[in-house]
């Protein structure tokens, strides 16, 4: 058994690097098109950094601390780098992120013992990237999407009377809602505020 490195490695090899690339290469693309103003640094960091990590997850139901150390100092670098050359960068939003998801997963992590510490780890890393407003909307949209995911394996049970899996990894729904408050979080945020 060789270290994460080199597991993490060998198992992106297994499962076909490329298509991985691949997806990471249209959700950075999409995020382009998309998104044009100062915030697609963060988000392309953000992106390239949680699609490996969440593949992981739902494929071995692991969250690699290395993987999301590695995504912490890169949004670490990417805030300093950000506050240096953009004057109107917030850098206390991104620690205000980290703090915010990584604090909400680790209560849950301490209050019901379902999640991992990796779990709270890369919900720290991906606070960074989506500051406090951001983190909040994430944490709701993580658990929306994966009551859909939940909803549907149920559904499944009844119809052919077994499980698919009996468990499911957060981590790909984390990087789903991060990615949706990412693209649209300024525009759910407003029109929840307009509803009440």
């Amino acid at each position: 058994m060789g270290t994460d490195w080199e597991i993490i490695g060998e198992q992106l090899r297994l499962d076909k690097y490329r298509i991985l690339s691949l997806i990471i290469i249209a959700v950075v693309g999409a995020t382009v098109v998309l998104w044009g103003d100062n915030r697609i640094y963060m988000a392309l960091g953000g992106v390239m950094a949680m699609v490996p990590a969440a593949y992981l997850d739902g494929r071995y139901g692991k969250l690699y601390h290395r993987l999301t150390i590695s995504m912490l100092i890169w949004g670490g670098l990417l805030t300093v780098g950000l506050a240096i050359f953009l004057p109107d960068y917030h850098w206390y939003q991104a620690f205000g992120g980290m703090i915010c998801l990584g604090g909400m997963f680790f209560l849950l992590y301490i209050a019901t013992g379902q999640i991992g510490f990796g779990d709270v780890c890369y919900g720290a890393a991906l606070g960074i990237f989506l500051g406090c407003q951001g983190a909040l909307l994430t944490f709701v949209l993580t658990f929306a999407l994966g009551l859909a995911a939940a909803l549907r394996e149920y559904l499944y049970y009844f119809i052919y009377g077994k499980w698919r899996r009996r468990i499911l990894p957060l981590g790909p729904f984390m990087a789903c809602g991060a990615y949706i408050t990412l693209l649209w979080g300024q525009e759910l945020i407003g029109w929840y505020i307009r509803m009440f």
